[in-house]
C-alpha cells in the first residue's frame, strides 16, 4: 500500500485521481476470483458447446467457411461488451455503500472520476478477453503477433465506447435490479442483430438497417477481419461482414469519443 501511495504522489493531480480509481476498479476485479473465472472461461465453454457443435452440423463446404472460426471473433466482441457493461455496475454499488458520495464531495474532479471508471472497466474487459485472443491460434485461427496487437487495440476502443455507454446508464439508475434488467434488454438485441453469432447478409432489410446503428456490429466486423483475413478469401470475408475493417475501426473510434464526452457530461450531473 505504501508503494501505491508513493506512485500516485508523483503523478499530476488529475492523473492521480484517474489512476487511483482505475487501480481500485482493477483490484476489485482481480480479487473476485469467481468473476475472473466466469469472464474468461464462460466464452470458451460457449465456443466449445455452441461453436464446435454447429461447426459439425453446418458443413464447411455448404457455407464456404468454418463456422467455428466465424463464431469466435463475434464471441470475443460480445464478451467485451458484456464485461464492460457489467463493470460499470460498480457505480451503483459505490452509490449504495456510500463510497461514491465520498468521492463526489471530495476535491477530485468529476471528469477525472468518470475517466477513472471508464479506464477501469476497459482494463477489466482487456484482462478478461486477452486469453481468448492469445489462444486463437490453438483453435485453428492463423493470427500473427502484429494481428494480435491490432486485435488488442480494437478491443480497447470497443471496450472504451461500451464502458462510456455503461456509465451513462448507471448514472441515472439507483437500483441494481433495474440496471440488470436494462442491460439484459440492451445486450440481447445487440448480440443477435450485430451478426456476432450468425451472418446477416441474407437477413431481412430491416435487420441490416438496424445493425448499422449498433456499435457492436462494427466491433464484430473489425475483429472478424483481423482473425479471418489470413484464412478466408476477400469475397467470402466481404459476404460475412457488414462493413470493412477501415469503416468499422473509424466508427468505433467515433463511438468511443462521442460516448466519452456524453458519459462525462451525464456523470457531472449525477447527485
Amino acid at each position: 500500500m505504501n508503494k501505491f501511495y508513493r506512485r500516485i504522489k508523483k503523478l499530476n493531480p488529475h492523473f492521480r485521481v484517474i489512476y487511483a480509481i482505475w487501480y481500485r476498479e482493477l483490484l476489485l476485479f482481480v480479487r473476485d476470483q469467481v468473476k475472473v473465472f466466469t469472464f474468461v472461461f464462460t466464452p470458451l465453454f460457449v465456443f466449445l458447446i455452441f461453436g464446435t457443435g454447429l461447426k459439425f452440423i453446418i458443413a464447411k463446404n455448404f457455407l464456404g467457411y468454418d463456422f467455428g472460426h466465424f463464431f469466435y471473433p463475434g464471441l470475443i466482441a460480445v464478451s467485451v461488451a458484456a464485461m464492460t457493461l457489467d463493470s460499470t455496475m460498480s457505480i451503483i454499488w459505490d452509490r449504495e455503500f456510500g463510497f461514491l458520495k465520498e468521492i463526489l464531495v471530495s476535491p477530485a474532479s468529476r471528469v477525472d472520476i468518470a475517466l477513472g471508471k471508464i479506464t477501469g472497466a476497459t482494463s477489466r474487459a482487456l484482462v478478461g478477453s486477452l486469453p481468448l485472443v492469445i489462444i486463437a491460434p490453438f483453435i485453428g485461427l492463423p493470427i500473427s503477433f502484429p494481428q494480435i496487437l491490432v486485435a488488442i487495440l480494437t478491443i480497447l476502443v470497443l471496450a472504451w465506447g461500451m464502458s462510456s455507454l455503461g456509465i451513462i446508464i448507471s448514472s441515472h439508475i439507483r437500483r441494481l435490479e433495474t440496471f440488470n434488467i436494462i442491460i439484459q434488454i440492451l445486450i440481447a438485441p445487440m448480440i443477435f442483430l450485430s451478426g456476432a453469432f450468425f451472418p446477416t447478409h441474407n437477413a431481412s432489410g430491416w435487420i441490416k438497417t438496424v445493425s448499422n446503428f449498433i456499435p457492436l456490429t462494427y466491433g464484430v466486423d473489425a475483429l472478424r477481419y483481423i482473425f479471418l483475413e489470413s484464412s478466408l478469401k476477400a469475397r467470402v470475408l466481404d459476404i460475412i461482414t457488414t462493413h470493412n475493417f477501415l469503416i468499422s475501426i473509424l466508427f468505433l473510434i467515433f463511438f468511443a469519443g462521442f460516448l466519452s464526452f456524453f458519459s462525462i457530461r451525464e456523470f457531472k450531473k449525477m447527485r
